[in-house]
């Protein structure tokens, strides 16, 4: 019963299969704690992002700046289900026919305890002109328009970045912008003041209304934009090399370059999907809103963004250094132990963990070198003693710089890692079947029957040994 106990055991051991199961399980197991790795690199992410938006909530968020927009109020007369002759208030909106922005924007980086947050001011001359407004479209007699509860409003997200009052230029008169009292505005952050308009004089050609005043502005993130003018003209510039256009409507102009951008659009009404002058609630402020456009100030190096990505590539590398470790075990006959496997595969696993730490407090570059100095030395040295061999270890720590080396160009690229990645994993699997070519499987998992303490003896001096036997035996 021992004899035939040992026998299978030495059958499973000289087999290949339970071991390359085991190695297959073993990856699938060491999914767990990489999991938990990728967890930890996005709440260390939200924190970050935690910290932006408090240091944002004092500072100033991303902002948009949407306007000017004139108000009119009208009394409209309607019947009631009595058919009885009501009065209720309606408004109308007029949008301007010019409207210039011209500005610079001052990038300023801050820290928010070990994470860098990046903040700006700016300053805008914001210039257009108005045309009178009319309602002889709609058929409403000039004696049911409020003309003195006209008011004018900009639409700004957060107005707690406004730095300076903002003295508004209309013609030969001058108004304060204030918050807003306006019950529905279209912004949630909304200034404004009240006009002096009067009705126009129809014997009189009327002419535009031009209006300018200046804005300062603290903001963090992202600077935007809605063409609200028939015909809107943006011109920014900034000395922020990092510039990430978006929204509806790329640049007519841009140059970026290591000392900074500058940047310039134009927008005609006819490519928005609004008109110029509606009233009631006709048009929505998601509708406005949909038109935006602006500037990105972008950090270009996101390291947590960059340890998330690296850790995709996990249950890849711990397969392949298992492989690698396989392939040395299979050609020079070596029996690696399975705690061996799970150190290894701990070792990968302990990289990422080290590069988001590192990350945090260093430049990312410098963080992946030491990091994966750490991990190639461990697991080199370790294997020294594994595989027996100084030579065999050298061979290790080649591949794993290798594969290091591989993983960091590709989360240096963005358009081409796929391509790139694609490419390094065909010229992976090309060099494993090069190098395995000539092993016969079979023979590697067939199991030596004479039991492990013999030694196995060829076919035909086993026949000659019975004959040599039979030959000297008494009759």
């Amino acid at each position: 019963m021992e004899d035939r106990l040992q026998s299978i055991i030495a059958r499973v051991r000289s087999s290949i299969i339970p071991k390359i199961l085991f190695i297959a399980l073993l990856v699938l197991l060491l999914l767990i704690p990489v999991t938990m790795i990728e967890d930890l690199m996005y709440d260390r992410a939200s924190t970050k992002a935690g910290a932006i938006e408090e240091v944002a909530q004092r500072w100033g968020g991303a902002q948009s700046i949407a306007g000017p927009i004139i108000t009119i109020p009208y009394q409209e007369h309607y019947r009631d289900k009595q058919d009885s002759l009501r009065v209720r208030t309606q408004k109308a909106y007029f949008l301007p026919k010019q409207l210039h922005l011209q500005g610079s924007v001052d990038p300023e980086l801050r820290r928010r305890g070990i994470y860098d947050v990046l903040l700006y001011r700016t300053k805008l001359a914001i210039s257009g002109s108005f045309q009178q407004p009319d309602f002889s479209r709609w058929n409403i007699a000039t004696e049911d328009i409020l003309w003195d509860q006209a008011y004018i409003s900009v639409g700004i997200p957060d107005t707690r970045g406004i730095r300076e009052a903002i003295e508004l230029h209309w013609d030969d008169a001058s108004y304060t912008f204030g918050p807003s009292t306006e019950e529905d505005s279209y912004w949630s952050g909304e200034i404004g003041s009240k006009l002096a308009l009067r009705p126009p004089v129809d014997s009189v050609e009327s002419s535009d209304i031009n209006f300018s005043f200046d804005l300062q502005l603290n903001g963090s993130t992202s600077l935007g934009f809605l063409p609200l003018g028939a015909e809107t003209s943006v011109n920014l510039d900034s000395e922020w090399p990092h510039p990430g256009f978006s929204g509806e409507y790329l640049p007519d102009q841009r140059e970026i370059n290591e000392d900074g951008f500058a940047a310039s659009w134009k927008v005609n009404f006819i490519e928005r999907k609004y008109p110029q002058q509606w009233r009631g609630s006709r048009v929505k402020a998601h509708r406005l809103s949909g038109s935006y456009f602006g500037v990105n100030l972008i950090i270009p190096v996101d390291t947590h963004q960059q340890s998330i990505r690296s850790a995709k590539y996990a249950s890849l590398f711990i397969l392949l250094s298992f492989v690698v470790f396989f392939l040395f075990e299979i050609l020079n006959k070596l029996s690696i132990h399975p705690i061996q496997y799970i150190l290894v595969g701990f070792a990968v696993c302990l990289f990422y963990l080290m590069l988001v730490s590192l990350s945090e407090h260093l430049d990312f570059g410098l963080s992946y070198l030491l990091a994966s100095i750490a991990c190639i030395g461990l697991i080199s040295g370790y294997s020294k003693s594994v595989l027996t061999s100084g030579g065999r270890a050298a061979i290790i720590a080649i591949v794993l710089t290798a594969l290091y080396s591989i993983l960091y160009v590709l989360l240096q690229l963005h358009e081409y890692a796929l391509l790139v990645g694609s490419l390094g994993m065909f010229c992976v699997l090309a060099l494993l079947m090069f190098l395995t070519r000539k092993i016969d499987w079979y023979s590697i998992n067939r199991v030596n029957r004479a039991g492990p303490a013999e030694t196995a003896v060829p076919e035909s001096e086993v026949g000659i040994s019975r004959v040599s036997n039979t030959s000297m035996s008494p009759e």
